[in-house]
């Protein structure tokens, strides 16, 4: 099943029940079943996963966000996006080398990633995106998944990708003003700014 089909699965599902709102950092997300409030991992990194409570080691899901200052990238010591990437995947998600390059739909462009797999607790392989935001700084989005869950995981992949969107005080679906139907997790980004995606050099 290609990634498109995958996704049109997950936007289906959302409309069907009620959906979970996540932020992390400067993002929210939205899914179909709620995934675990965010935990710090590291400096400026948060991760959430599914099901929402348990162990970590028993999730069937999880999704690991690092932000990255403008110095991170803009200065003549700073890494590139593939960089970034790689010491996400090294750092906080023992991935293994020898990923393959992907790309995805993530706020309104085509971003691109690569694959990962790790034995680390698990047998386990996923995604890595870099997210070059307007204000400077990047995140990086690190997906992983069991490899007995790959179905599910990627369908939440889906959805994530679908409903991705940067926090707007006024935009309901993040949350904002006038939200509707949805359950909120994580701290509220209160007070944030609002940078959008970088555009395309």
């Amino acid at each position: 099943m290609g990634l498109n089909s995958i996704g049109a699965i997950g936007l289906a599902l959302m409309a069907l029940g009620p959906f979970h709102l996540t932020h992390l950092h400067v993002l929210c997300l939205r899914t179909s079943v709620p995934l675990s409030a965010p935990e710090p991992v590291g400096l400026n990194a948060l991760r959430v996963g599914h099901p929402a409570t348990g162990p970590v080691d028993r999730q069937r899901f999880s999704l690991t966000a690092v932000r990255f200052g403008p110095e991170s990238t803009d200065t003549k010591a700073g890494m590139t996006p593939a960089e970034l990437r790689s010491y996400v995947g090294t750092v906080f998600l023992a991935a293994g080398p020898g990923g393959a390059p992907i790309s995805r739909t993530l706020l309104g462009r085509r971003v691109q990633g690569e694959t990962f797999t790790s034995s680390i607790p698990r047998p386990q392989r996923g995604e890595i995106y870099d997210l070059r935001l307007g204000d400077g700084s990047t995140v990086v989005l690190g997906f992983a998944m069991p490899v007995e869950a790959r179905a599910e995981g990627e369908a939440l992949i889906a959805e994530v990708a679908a409903s991705l969107r940067t926090w707007s005080s006024s935009d309901p679906s993040c949350g904002g003003n006038g939200l509707r139907g949805g359950a909120l997790r994580g701290s509220g980004p209160a007070g944030t700014a609002e940078p959008a995606l970088a555009p395309v050099p």
